[in-house]
């Protein structure tokens, strides 16, 4: 199958306990994601899982996309590809109207459109330990960016300027859902 280098809307994230508290990995998080988003944690012997709140997805998943997606065309050389991200966009725009927190997920689980996609922890490994400085950490994106296979291992660095780049350009109260992971 490869890998993918993808941008998405972290919607679950999973942290791996690894003997670490809970008030310490909540504290770590603090420090990249907006924990006000996500529904207070759940964890097992193993994991602590944050779930984004149903209303910040059906409110703010569709726009944030939208936003980001003008940023990326602003830029675009590529003729070809800059038509079917318009053309992507105006299907999403179009097919999320009035849709709710299971509509929006369904559509994103059948990928009705390439540039609004579920990329799940248990289908691939969303690997966005970068964020949680020595915590292992893993998220279900609906993804909106996807480059093609790639073949380097490490990434940190530029995902993290991605990342970044993402928060600053934005105004969305989501924003700090945005991940970038390598799918596959």
């Amino acid at each position: 199958m490869g890998k993918f280098l993808c941008v998405g809307i972290a919607t679950k994230v999973f942290v791996k306990k690894d003997g670490y508290s809970k008030e310490k990995i909540i504290n770590q998080l603090k420090k990249t994601l907006d924990l006000k988003i996500y529904d207070e944690p759940i964890e097992d012997e193993k994991f602590l899982l944050l779930g984004m709140k149903t209303e910040y997805i059906e409110k703010y998943a569709v726009p944030f996309v939208e936003e980001q997606l003008k940023i990326v065309l602003e830029n675009m050389v590529d003729i070809e590809e800059y038509e079917r991200i318009s053309k992507n966009l105006k299907e999403l725009l179009e097919n999320s109207k009035g849709k709710n927190y299971e509509e929006l997920m369904q559509m994103a689980e059948e990928q009705q459109s390439i540039n609004f996609e579920l990329a799940e922890v248990n289908l691939f490994t969303n690997d966005i330990s970068y964020i949680g400085d020595g915590l292992t950490i893993f998220a279900d994106l609906i993804t909106y960016l996807n480059d093609g296979k790639i073949i380097m291992e490490s990434y940190y660095d530029m995902f993290r300027y991605f990342r970044n780049t993402i928060i600053k350009s934005s105004n969305s109260p989501i924003k700090t859902s945005a991940m970038i992971s390598i799918v596959g």
